[in-house]
């Protein structure tokens, strides 16, 4: 539009313009405070945030048909019997942990998951079901992390062993 063609709109409807003008600045402001909750969320780990939010989480609650108590939960490695088929279940558990497209993978889901629970979630029940999907997801990689401890632990005495190593 032409200087002209501004002012004789601005004169015949003057508050299109005071309604433009708010407009733009409530746009502004409302990406000015995105941007500032965008910064100021960045600084904290999404583990960190999804854990502190679980720290009211009453293990009694859980259904006792489970286990006998939260304390006495089988771990994963009770279910072999010998001792070859953990060493293999470990040894898999160890080339699960480094191999880069798990990572890449379950980091992605991560951040998939919190960006769909930031944008969409639409009430309480969808940010609770957001952050209990990060915690699964990020428990299972502390997991997957313990067992690999585990797998170096014993093999780490095997591999700096030298028999002819005088001491």
């Amino acid at each position: 539009m032409t200087k002209l063609k501004l002012k004789i709109r601005d004169w015949l409807f003057p508050d299109y313009r005071l309604e433009v003008d708010l407009a733009i600045r409530a746009n502004k402001s409302s990406q000015e405070r995105h941007e500032k909750e965008i910064k100021r969320l960045s600084q904290y780990s999404i583990v960190d945030c999804v854990r502190e939010q679980l720290k009211g989480f009453n293990p009694k609650l859980l259904d006792e048909s489970l286990y006998d108590s939260v304390d006495t939960a089988p771990d994963v490695l009770e279910q072999y019997d010998s001792e070859d088929s953990e060493e293999v279940f470990l040894s898999k558990i160890r080339d699960l942990y480094n191999n880069p497209t798990f990572n890449a993978v379950l980091n992605y889901l991560v951040r998939n998951q919190l960006i769909y629970t930031a944008k969409e979630a639409r009430d309480f029940n969808e940010i609770s079901f957001g952050r209990a999907t990060i915690n699964g997801l990020i428990l299972f990689k502390d997991e997957v992390e313990r067992l690999k401890a585990i797998y170096d632990e014993r093999h780490i005495h095997e591999e700096s062993f030298d028999r002819h190593e005088v001491t």
